[in-house]
């Protein structure tokens, strides 16, 4: 096994990120708590070395999936018993999910966490970088239908004001989201991110530099397919 990438490293880019996580509650490292509300964590892996060419990992979830099918999340999941810290977890889970072991990128703190209310869920977003994005991936095909790196700035970015708006489902509004370009080979899929994912990625970006943060000025439909009803 390698060694992760040096945290002297870390593009000046992530500085401000940095300082923000730095600032934070370590809650890469808080024990799990008792209740009823259950842990989980995801990562946000960061690549690039300037804003230029930095994107962002995330999977779309395999259709079959009971919970979330087809949705696009980070990787992530519940809490093991064997898992000491968010940190175990979200690494674990990225291992188990694309493939990607500890040591391809450096962990650099942890975002404070989100209640899902509805799904009594705490989750901690755990915050990490690695020098470019990964070439390839083994997805565990259970979990993971396949995996996008958008970009952070530029034509097709989580900047880029053709590309934010609000999501809609079920009648209502469901906040920020990302209607990333389609695949060219696959004109009939989509890439629309919403929900917990967008929201989070939101709050990445401002961290990272409040100017990548776009307020939406249209509204459109959540895919039928992406939208998930959760039993009773």
């Amino acid at each position: 096994m390698s060694t992760p990438p040096s945290p002297d490293r870390v593009p000046a880019f992530l500085d401000a990120l940095r300082t923000h996580l730095a600032a934070e509650r370590p809650w890469a490292d808080v024990p799990a708590q008792d209740g009823a509300v259950s842990d989980s964590a995801v990562l946000a892996l960061i690549s690039g070395t300037s804003l230029d060419d930095a994107a962002i990992l995330i999977e779309e979830r395999a259709h079959t999936m009971r919970s979330q099918p087809a949705q696009f999340a980070l990787p992530g999941g519940r809490r093991d018993p064997g898992d000491a810290t968010a940190e175990a977890t979200a690494v674990r889970e990225t291992w188990e999910e694309v493939g990607l072991s500890a040591d391809r990128f450096t962990v650099l703190g942890a975002l404070p966490p989100v209640v899902l209310a509805l799904r009594d869920i705490r989750v901690v977003p755990v915050i990490a970088w690695m020098p470019s994005a990964p070439a390839s991936l083994t997805l565990s095909e259970a979990e993971v239908h396949r995996v996008l790196c958008p970009p952070l700035r530029g034509p097709g970015s989580l900047s880029d004001p053709a590309v934010v708006c609000w999501a809609r489902a079920m009648g209502r509004s469901m906040g920020e989201a990302y209607d990333l370009p389609q695949d060219p080979d696959d004109p009939d899929d989509d890439a629309f991110v919403w929900g917990f994912t967008a929201g989070l990625l939101r709050r990445l970006l401002a961290a990272i530099d409040p100017s990548l943060v776009v307020e939406p000025t249209e509204e459109r439909p959540v895919p039928a397919y992406r939208v998930w009803r959760p039993a009773g």
